[in-house]
């Protein structure tokens, strides 16, 4: 495959409007940051009346806690410091994608007849979001010469199955390309239930294409969520701990072939469950939430080398 070499990838120069997104992101947590930080200083100084000195010094000792103790924490109390981290960024990242909700990509998407010796990437998102979430992860991949696809569920509360039906209807749209150079199926949260879905489906159709079917799913309730008790629609059913659609998709997925990569962080407010130890392929990522991994470099990255080594 003619793409870039891990090491040539490894601190990317993104394009205008990929920097434009990231540093907007990154510089909107450093402000609410320091904004809370003046505040709570602030309210200290007026009604305890501290010196400022003590005030600096609680300042370092947070942040040479945060730096060095923290990772040498019992597990526990590391998990409690993350969550808190997780909740921040989890905040930040829904008021960004709140502001660009309807900005669809499956509109950019490259036509079937593209060329290219890449894996071609089907991404689908979460539950009751659409293809904007993929607004960094497409640019990011993309520059490493990906062709890349995204699609929005059509019926918000319809059952995984059916998004999965539509992942596989823009596969066949791909065919020619995916039968030359593979297919990855992405998937965040649900999407990931509906990725690993389809790719079971597709190897049912087209066995002698095993060697070419990836599968990577972020934040997904693989083993459900409590969350899904208190969501509308037959796709929060299925997500619901030990649902039986969930039962079936885990022994499907089990018995096919594909490549398949699962990526969880304790941080998780939404599907925190651990993966059982009998998996392979489980990438643990500290300190990210379930929303915050769309824009983590450490996941794509890993991703990447995860395709140019297959």
């Amino acid at each position: 495959m003619t793409i870039c070499s891990p090491s040539e990838y490894s601190s990317p120069s993104l394009p205008k409007e990929m920097v434009t997104i990231s540093q907007v992101a990154k510089i909107s947590a450093r402000v609410l940051k320091i904004a809370l930080a003046l505040i709570v200083v602030k309210k200290i100084v007026k009604h305890r009346k501290i010196n400022p000195f003590d005030i600096s010094t609680i300042t370092l000792s947070w942040l040479f806690i945060d730096q060095f103790a923290v990772p040498r924490l019992p597990i526990n109390a590391r998990r409690a410091v993350n969550w808190v981290k997780g909740l921040s960024r989890e905040v930040l990242t829904l008021l960004f994608f709140g502001s660009i909700y309807f900005y669809r990509l499956e509109k950019g998407n490259p036509k079937p007849t593209i060329s290219g010796e890449t894996p071609l990437i089907i991404a689908a998102h979460g539950c009751y979001h659409n293809s904007s979430a993929w607004v960094y992860g497409k640019k990011y991949f993309e520059k490493a010469g990906f062709p890349f696809i995204t699609l929005t569920q059509s019926k918000r509360t319809e059952s995984i199955r059916q998004f999965s039906n539509q992942i596989l209807s823009l596969s066949k749209e791909y065919f020619p390309y995916i039968k030359k150079n593979g297919v990855l199926f992405l998937g965040h949260s649900m999407g990931g239930l509906a990725a690993c879905a389809a790719a079971a489906r597709f190897h049912k159709n087209h066995p002698n294409l095993q060697s070419k079917v990836y599968v990577i799913t972020l934040a997904s309730p693989l083993q459900g969520t409590y969350l899904a008790k208190i969501a509308i629609g037959k796709c929060s059913n299925e997500m619901e701990r030990e649902s039986k659609y969930l039962s079936r998709l885990i022994y499907d997925v089990q018995q096919t072939p594909s490549i398949i990569h699962h990526f969880i962080s304790q941080a998780d407010l939404i599907s925190p469950h651990a993966l059982p130890k009998t998996w392979e392929n489980i990438h643990q990522i500290d300190g990210i939430s379930h929303m915050g991994i769309l824009f983590s470099d450490e996941v794509y990255n890993r991703i990447y080398k995860i395709l140019i080594n297959a």
